[in-house]
């Protein structure tokens, strides 16, 4: 899926013989892919996003996905830093992420 900034590539790999297939409920959204795996139990979603340094974290698009089905699976780079998890200096996402 393209992206809003020269590093922003969302990329999600999945093997054939894995019964998978890209959502439609959030189409044409930069930087987010969203793509239904049915396993034989029961159906989930993996979830990969990419938010730009500058940008919010797009939660409420992370709600709506959780509505859609709450066996979902968030990966991505969303560029937070918060001590908890990093050395780095903390930023204005760390704040609604670690909420």
């Amino acid at each position: 899926m393209k992206g809003l900034h020269r590093f922003g590539v969302v990329l999600i790999d999945a093997h054939k013989s894995i019964r998978s297939k890209l959502s439609s409920t959030i189409d044409n959204v930069l930087n987010l892919i969203v793509l239904e795996v049915d396993s034989d139990s029961d159906m989930f979603q993996l979830v990969a996003c990419c938010s730009p340094p500058g940008e919010p974290i797009p939660l409420d698009i992370f709600d709506i996905l959780l509505q859609q089905n709450p066996n979902s699976i968030f990966t991505g780079s969303l560029n937070a830093k918060h001590s908890s998890w990093s050395s780095s200096m903390e930023n204005q996402k760390e704040q609604a992420l670690f909420s």
